[in-house]
Order: structure tokens, then sequence, then C-alpha cells
């Protein structure tokens, strides 16, 4: 069986607690098994399976040339806006051709041609690692003790669970979640769909930082509202004179717009 292995410093009296977990059902061990990536969060295979889910009729899918990313080859798919007024051109997902794994993601701005974002693998293997990797070596000069559980491996009987050891040796208390806290969510609404959505965000929301930001950016009328405007290759932003902002993926122009539709 596939053994898993894992231990804990306790403090500076060079202790050592050791556990041996129960190898996972559903990875299997044989050697003639094909290896199954189980990537982390956080990975452009996320990022990736987030952008896909959103396709609809707006949006063209074709699948590019194939090429070479993190040393494999993959198949290129491209997304690419029908709106002319959004400042991304397409967005390319780079997929493993054997494993079926995103490997890597572009944002493509329309104003440049060149990528505005990238976020990828720059190496990957899907070698299973030996087992010897695993094989557990207590620190030299510790006492080792053998927990029964995992349960015993994260709270050990000489201290209290909501306690944690310190550099000293010491108990500190563990962090306390607060009781409450302001959600910002509460604060940001969204218009219009697609390619084409605003978030809007209420008086109050908007960094202090970039209202520094945008007070020297150019000036604009979006109906009768006065604003300032930001723009990047990927992202536009208006303050407005009443405290709200608008941020979308369009076009100056194309925000302003919609903007002084909404009022």
């Amino acid at each position: 069986a596939c053994l898993r292995k894992t231990s804990q410093t306790i403090g500076t009296t060079l202790q050592v607690m050791h556990t041996t977990l129960a190898a996972d059902p559903n990875v299997s061990t044989t050697p003639e098994a094909e290896p199954v990536p189980d990537p982390a969060h956080e990975t452009p295979v996320e990022f990736a399976q987030e952008l896909l889910a959103k396709v609809t009729p707006s949006t063209d899918v074709t699948v590019e040339s194939p090429q070479y990313v993190a040393g494999r080859p993959a198949y290129q798919l491209s997304l690419a806006p029908h709106a002319s007024d959004s400042t991304v051109q397409q967005i390319a997902i780079a997929v493993d051709a054997a494993a079926g794994l995103p490997l890597e993601v572009k944002i493509v701005a329309r104003s440049t041609g060149n990528a505005a974002l990238t976020f990828g693998f720059s190496n990957i293997s899907f070698d299973q690692p030996a087992a010897s990797t695993f094989d557990f070596k207590p620190p030299p000069g510790s006492t080792l003790r053998e927990a029964a559980d995992l349960a015993t491996f994260i709270n050990p009987p000489h201290r209290h669970p909501r306690e944690r050891t310190g550099t000293s040796g010491g108990a500190v208390a563990a962090p306390s979640t607060p009781e409450s806290a302001t959600d910002v969510s509460d604060r940001v609404t969204t218009v219009g769909s697609d390619w084409g959505t605003i978030a809007i965000l209420s008086p109050g929301t908007v960094p202090a930082e970039l209202s520094a930001l945008l007070s020297s950016s150019p000036q604009v009328t979006a109906g009768p509202l006065i604003g300032r405007m930001l723009s990047t290759p990927l992202v536009s932003v208006l303050l407005l004179d009443d405290g709200r902002a608008a941020i979308a993926a369009l076009t100056p122009a194309a925000l302003t717009d919609a903007v002084a539709k909404l009022g």
C-alpha cells in the first residue's frame, strides 16, 4: 500500500511527532497505471475551466495551430468576443495534447494584438515520484514520538487544542476569527452581460490609492455625470464625481456610453 508520512517539530525541545496516514483510495499505486495529475488551487487549470464555463453565443470558439508549452505538445483553444468594443481580442488556452490538461492561458489585448496577461506552466511533469521521496528522517538530535492517528498528531496531548507552539517553545493563543467584517461584495453591483459586464462600486468602496491615481486621469462626461477615466490594454476604470466607480473590459468610449445610459 502507498503510505504518506508527515511530521512536526514541537517548540525548541527537539521533539518530533510522526504519524502514518492511510493511502488515498482514489490514487492508483500499480506500476503500470498512468499517473493522474492532481493540480493545486489557483492554477491555469482552474482559470481555464472558469473561462470555458462562461462561453456563450457571444463568443467565437476555434482551435488554432498546435504548439509546445512547458515542453509538451499542446493544441490551442481560442475564445474571441463578438463585441468590437471589448478590450479583449481573444483568450488563448493551450491544452496538453496527451493529458488534456490546460497548460497556459493568454489574454490578448485588442489595442496591441499582444498578450496582456499570460498565466501558465513553465515546466510540468506527470512522472510519479519515487517512494523514497517520502521516507521520513527525523532531524538529528531529536526525540521521536509516534502518534496513533492524525487527531493526536495535530493536537498533541501536552498542549491545548486551541494553542499552537511559538518559536520560543511557549504556547500562544491561536488566532481568532473577527466577529464581523464588512462584505465588500455588498457594495459592488454588476450590469450588462458576457464580455460587456460592468462592475459598479458604490461610494466609499474605491480604495484611496486608486482614487488618487484617477485624480490626475483625463476628465470625461458620461451624460449628466462627470468623471475621470483610467484605461489599460485590458481594463477601463471610470471614477464618477458622485464617488462611484465603473470597471469593465471595455474601451473607454464604450464604458462612458454605458455609464451615461445608467445615469
